[in-house]
C-alpha cells in the first residue's frame, strides 16, 4: 500500500515538474518572439535610414561630378553667352534635383 502511494506521489511529481518546465519553456518562447519582432523592427529603421543615407550619398556625389564638369565648362567658355549658357544649365539641373526631392 505505501508503495503504490509512493508511486503515485512520484508520479505527480514528475507531471508537476514537467507541467513546469513546459510552462516555462512557452514563456521563454513568447519572450523570444517578442525580442525577435523588435529586433526586425529596428533592422527595419536601419534599413530605411540606409536606404535615406545611400540616396543622399548618391545626389552628393552627382552634385559633385556637376561642379567638376560645370568648372571645366566655366574655363572653356569664351563669351559671355556661354558663361550664361551654363548658368541656366546649372539653375535649370538645381531646379530638377529639388522638384525630385519634394517628391520624396
Amino acid at each position: 500500500m505505501k508503495i503504490e502511494i509512493i508511486t503515485i506521489c512520484i508520479a505527480f511529481i514528475l507531471i508537476a515538474v514537467f507541467y513546469i518546465i513546459g510552462y516555462l519553456r512557452k514563456k521563454k518562447i513568447k519572450s523570444l518572439e517578442e525580442e525577435n519582432r523588435n529586433l526586425k523592427n529596428k533592422v527595419d529603421k536601419l534599413q530605411k535610414d540606409l536606404s535615406y543615407i545611400t540616396r543622399h550619398l548618391q545626389e552628393i556625389l552627382k552634385i559633385k561630378n556637376d561642379e567638376s564638369f560645370v568648372k571645366a565648362k566655366i574655363d572653356g567658355a569664351k563669351t559671355d553667352e556661354e558663361i550664361a549658357e551654363i548658368i541656366s544649365i546649372i539653375i535649370s539641373a538645381n531646379n530638377d534635383r529639388v522638384s525630385d526631392n519634394s517628391k520624396k
